[in-house]
């Protein structure tokens, strides 16, 4: 009875992992369908606010190679998001994931999320976070999608002040980054619609 019921929850489990998956594939489609090339949306709540305004759009470059993972997103007032991974290994299981714990990633791969904006451009100041505590990771990359998923907790880069709450999300549509074609680096995405 024991074994019945604990294949029966993997069984669920796994079912609604698939749905979940189907799922967030649509609304993935649904964001890229109303964007243009080299447009992103990033959707970040820290602190359990939104971090940019959802009408705000941004741009990028970058290079993905055997070296890593190294995109630089910007919005029209001055908004900025870098994502990179760097290792020997970093392109050895899909999707790639950087797990940070006090600022330092848990494997051997090397990884930064950054996230900032300008707040007053008279007084030239602004407001960024850097990933200390939880996850990133690239759920999608090609010529054709970036999708980046991030929880965890950010610190800002100078001073003592406490870490901030982040979970969010960078869909990319045909990303202005140039991806080495000689390398398997793509994790395709799949349509659900």
């Amino acid at each position: 009875m024991m074994k019945f019921l604990i294949a029966l929850f993997c069984v669920g489990t796994l079912v609604s992992c698939g749905l979940d998956s189907k799922e967030e594939n649509k609304k993935i489609q649904g964001i890229l369908d109303s964007l243009k090339t080299n447009q992103a949306v990033i959707r970040l709540n820290i602190n359990n606010k939104p971090f940019y305004t959802d009408t705000t759009l941004f741009a990028g470059n970058g290079i993905i190679n055997e070296k890593g993972i190294k995109v630089s997103l910007k919005d029209q007032d001055f908004g900025n998001v870098i994502v990179s991974i760097e290792g020997e290994n970093w392109n050895k299981t899909k999707p790639y994931k950087i797990e940070l714990i006090n600022g330092y990633p848990t494997g051997s791969n090397m990884g930064s999320f950054l996230v900032g904006k300008i707040t007053d451009l008279k007084q030239n100041k602004g407001e960024g976070y850097l990933l200390s505590d939880g996850f990133f990771e690239v759920k999608y990359l090609s010529k054709d999608i970036f999708v980046v998923n991030v929880k965890g907790k950010l610190k800002q880069p100078f001073g003592d002040a406490a870490l901030s709450s982040v979970e969010g999300y960078i869909i990319w549509k045909t990303p202005g980054y140039t991806l080495n074609q000689g390398q398997d680096f793509v994790i395709p995405f799949k349509n659900e619609k």
